[in-house]
C-alpha cells in the first residue's frame, strides 16, 4: 500500500467518524429538546443531577427531585446482574410509573448471554 493510499483511507475513515459523531450529536440534541419516551425523559433528568453515579448524594437527589413525564411520576429501581462466570456484575434498571407502567433501562451496548435467548443454556442465576 502506498503512502497516498494510506492517506486517502485515513481521510475517508476520518470523514465517516465525523459523520457518525454529527449524527449521534443530532440524536442527543433531539432527545434533549423533545423526549418521546419515559426513558428519554429519564436520561435528560439524570443529566441534570449534579452528583456522581453511585453516590449517596445522588440517591438523595433522586428522592427529593422526582422524575415527572407527561403527568406520571417515575421511580427508578436497580438490581445487580451477575455474568455467567460470576466474575463481573452489571446493574439492571427499570422505571416504575405511578400509573403502574414499567420500562426497562437498558444500555444498548450491554449484551449478556442471560439476555440473549439464543445463548441461554439454562445456567443458574
Amino acid at each position: 500500500m502506498t503512502c497516498k493510499e494510506r492517506e486517502r483511507k485515513s481521510a475517508e475513515k476520518r470523514k465517516r467518524e465525523e459523520a457518525q459523531q454529527k449524527e449521534r450529536q443530532a440524536k442527543l440534541e433531539e432527545r434533549r429538546r423533545n423526549p418521546k419516551t419515559p426513558l428519554d425523559a429519564y436520561r435528560n433528568w439524570m443529566e441534570t443531577c449534579p452528583h456522581p453515579s453511585g453516590s449517596k448524594k445522588r440517591r438523595e437527589w433522586k428522592q427529593t427531585n422526582p422524575l415527572v413525564f407527561n403527568g406520571i411520576t417515575y421511580v427508578n429501581h436497580w438490581s445487580p446482574q451477575r455474568s455467567n462466570s460470576g466474575k463481573t456484575t452489571r446493574w439492571r434498571g427499570w422505571l416504575r410509573g405511578s400509573d403502574s407502567s414499567h420500562h426497562e433501562i437498558m444500555d444498548e451496548h450491554v449484551n449478556n448471554r442471560r439476555n440473549d435467548p439464543k445463548r441461554d443454556w439454562g445456567l443458574p442465576e
